[in-house]
């Protein structure tokens, strides 16, 4: 059963608005065999299979860098499958009815899993293609009203370096494309719940 709370956020563009309706609607992904195709499910008149948003917009966010340039004749870039997204610095960013929350350094807003626990990411596979983790590639920097001493790393499976606050693994969901933008906050999926983080490491539970 869904359980969320009211995203907040511009919605500019359709792949946006798909996200906003697959956020919370996976608890769990089925295995290739069991999948059909969102196309095809959407043709016999069935719902999309769980997870198909999340994949939806997934592919809308590397929309840009697949599509040719130029007109007829240009060459087209191969699109990439979604993945991790760096960052190095941490902030606090606002938001009506949101208070404040932990921003990366261009303002893009980090979530916390309730799953994970201080030295291990439950996050990966089909959830971390819905809810990226944090990476880091330097050292992690602290800006105004973060405590920097409180910034960690956690080592995912695959040897990635994920950015911690407080203990708690971060993330970015692959709806958020924009500074700001709040689309699953007090989400329930994946095994466990996603919230907005405080700048006192705590769970952001507020919602306008």
């Amino acid at each position: 059963m869904l359980i969320r709370g009211r995203g907040r956020g511009l919605i500019g563009s359709a792949a946006a608005a798909i996200a906003l309706a697959g956020c919370g609607t996976t608890a769990a992904e089925p295995g290739p065999a069991d999948t059909p195709s969102p196309v095809s499910a959407a043709a016999a008149g069935g719902p999309a299979p769980p997870g198909a948003s999340h994949r939806a917009a997934a592919a809308a966010s590397t929309a840009t860098a697949s599509a040719p340039a130029g007109g007829p004749g240009a060459r087209a870039t191969p699109a990439r499958a979604a993945r991790p997204r760096s960052a190095a610095s941490v902030g606090v960013g606002r938001a009506p009815g949101y208070f404040r929350y932990l921003v990366d350094g261009k303002g893009r807003t980090l979530y916390l899993f309730t799953a994970d626990t201080p030295t291990r990411s439950a996050c990966s596979g089909a959830c971390a293609v819905a809810w990226p983790p944090v990476i880091l590639r330097g050292a992690p920097v602290g800006g105004a009203g973060i405590v920097g001493g409180r910034l960690s790393i956690v080592r995912r499976a695959g040897g990635q370096r994920q950015l911690a606050y407080y203990g708690h693994p971060l993330y970015y969901y692959v709806g958020d494309r924009r500074p700001g933008q709040i689309l699953c906050q007090n989400v329930e999926e994946y095994g466990g719940h996603w919230w907005l983080v405080k700048p006192n490491g705590q769970i952001n539970r507020s919602s306008p």
